[in-house]
This record gives structure tokens, C-alpha cells and sequence, in this order.
């Protein structure tokens, strides 16, 4: 790992919205590393009430909005998980989901133009392809992706006018520990299927292409960038791994990595089907991995991560 000490020396505040997340719990482990490192950092995790979260590096208890506005907060590196996912899309009216999101990013911006940040890490997704002008899909037809493109916008407009560096990770398929919602994700749920000694099955008729990247990587590398002193004000890039995996060629790496080579997997492909392929450009990651001389994890890795 490249030698980040005197970075770190300069940034004391970290400030999580999102916390009790997939992306915010594997943030708090990782700055609780480093604070177990003798780093003298303050760890703010933000979520709608209070709550004790446990992870490998211990404890916290979070800060509810209520108590976030009576803390003094100067210069912090901020990460932004707080978004209403995909799957709540279906739980809300578009109206209502439109409404959520822009308050909650509003809300946020209202705290940044408060503290002038350091940094800002905005996790975005590569759904965003499936909005942007090229494409054909609108705020009706698709509200995560496009809702999450014109977020991009609102919070890179902010950052320049409030002259903070912003770096957002467009994510595609990942890796890792504490993963909510498994039975969403198809490396969770076959990972869940095998360690119940039960053959995997891929409902999926198509077949479906995913390159995966740990999420450790991930906010390892925006934390690296968001120290260095860049002459990039902003960055936004594809958040994707290196390889590319056929579903069912994952699955057989799942049984061997976890010996379960006894369980079968069934499938019912249907060939004609189009493929379903989510993937990024690994060209920019792949640079700022290897800048910053970041542990890149293998799939045999991140298997073994996201068990729990």
C-alpha cells in the first residue's frame, strides 16, 4: 500500500451519509482500520436514527440528522451512499421516488455547503448508460439510472461551485462483505445457495455477463484520489473488474472456492435470448489501482468475502 500518512494527517474528519449500507459499513471497516493504525481521524456515520453497527474493526454508534446538525464539522472527506436503490423503485410511485432522492440530495448539499468539504466520494452506477443522451430511456421509463446521471450533475456543479474534489465511481457489478439484500445480487445468492448445500440455480434464461470488483477496492482507491493533490478537480469513471464472467462459469468458481463440488447447477438457457451484459471500461480503474498501488483482490477473493 502506498505510503498515505501524510495525507491522512491533513484530513481529521469523515463523514458517512448512508452508513448502514453495503458501501457505508465496508467504509466505516475501513477507516476504523485506519484509525486502529494510530491515525487520529473522527468517524461520523449518518443514518435516519441511531443505531450501534458492528464490523471486523469494531463498533460505532450513528449519528440520526437530528444530532448531525449540533456537530462541529469542518473540511471533512464526505461519502454520499444516501439514494433510494432500485429495488424501492417499485415500492414508490416515480412522483414519490423523485421527490425522495432530489430532498435527500438537497438535504446533503445543504451540510457540504456548510462544512467545505475536502472531498466527496458520490457513488454512482453504470445504469446511467441506460440515460444518457444516447440512450432512449427517460425519467418515466427508467428513474434510477436517469434520477442518478442528472445526481451526477447536481453534486459535479456543486463541487465547482463550492471548490471541493469530487470523485464518483459509476458501479457495476461488486464484491464483498456485509452485502444486504443477497437474494438480489446474483454473486450473494449463489454464494448463499452453495453454503446451504443446495445446487445453484440461475433463473436467468439468457445468458448474463458481469465483471466484478471488491468493494474495498472501490473506496480504497476514491479515498487514495481524494488525498492526493491532483490538478483534477472531479473524476467520474466505470467502477468494474478486469474480467468478465459468464453467470454459470461464476457459479462453477463459487463451488470450487467454497468445495462444494458435489452441488449441481441448473439452467434452463434459452441461447436466443439476448444476453444480458453490464459492464464498464476498466481502463481508468485499472490506472488508478496500479497509481496508487492498491491490492487488487482475485475472484477466489471476493467469493471468500462475501460469504458474510
Amino acid at each position: 500500500m502506498l505510503n498515505q500518512n501524510e495525507k491522512i494527517k491533513h484530513v481529521k474528519q469523515y463523514v458517512i451519509f448512508g452508513a448502514t449500507g453495503w458501501f457505508g459499513l465496508n467504509t466505516i471497516n475501513y477507516l476504523m482500520h485506519l484509525r486502529k493504525c494510530s491515525h487520529d481521524i473522527e468517524i461520523i456515520a449518518v443514518s435516519r436514527k441511531k443505531q450501534i453497527l458492528s464490523v471486523e474493526n469494531g463498533s460505532i454508534e450513528t449519528v440520526d440528522y437530528q444530532d448531525l446538525e449540533n456537530l462541529s464539522i469542518k473540511g471533512p472527506i464526505v461519502f454520499n451512499y444516501a439514494y433510494l436503490t432500485k429495488d424501492k423503485v417499485d415500492e414508490n410511485s416515480t412522483e414519490d421516488y423523485i421527490f425522495k432522492n432530489i430532498n435527500l440530495s438537497v438535504y446533503i448539499s445543504s451540510y457540504l455547503n456548510k462544512w467545505q468539504p475536502k472531498g466527496v466520494c458520490y457513488i454512482s452506477s453504470g445504469a446511467v448508460y441506460k440515460s444518457l443522451p444516447l440512450g432512449k430511456q427517460t425519467l418515466d421509463e427508467y428513474p434510477y439510472g436517469t434520477l442518478k446521471f442528472y445526481d451526477e450533475s447536481f453534486f459535479l456543479n456543486h463541487a465547482k461551485t463550492n471548490d471541493y474534489k469530487i470523485i464518483i465511481p459509476r458501479v457495476f457489478a461488486v464484491s464483498g462483505a456485509y452485502m444486504n439484500k443477497r437474494n438480489s445480487y446474483a454473486l450473494g445468492n449463489m454464494v448463499d445457495q452453495a453454503l446451504r448445500n443446495k445446487d445453484i440455480e440461475i433463473k436467468a434464461k439468457s445468458y448474463v455477463y458481469r465483471s466484478y470488483l471488491a468493494i474495498e477496492t472501490i473506496i480504497e482507491t476514491c479515498l487514495f484520489w481524494l488525498w492526493d493533490d491532483t490538478e483534477e478537480k472531479n473524476l467520474v469513471f466505470d467502477a468494474c473488474g478486469s474480467k468478465r464472467f459468464e453467470i454459470e462459469e461464476l457459479a462453477k468458481v463459487i463451488l470450487q472456492v467454497l468445495d462444494k463440488k458435489q452441488l449441481r447447477i441448473i439452467r434452463d438457457l434459452n441461447k436466443k435470448e439476448t444476453p444480458d451484459l453490464y459492464d464498464g471500461n476498466y481502463k481508468v480503474i485499472d490506472k488508478l489501482i496500479r497509481l496508487y498501488n492498491v491490492k487488487s483482490q482475485s475472484i477466489e477473493d471476493q467469493i471468500q468475502k462475501s460469504r458474510y
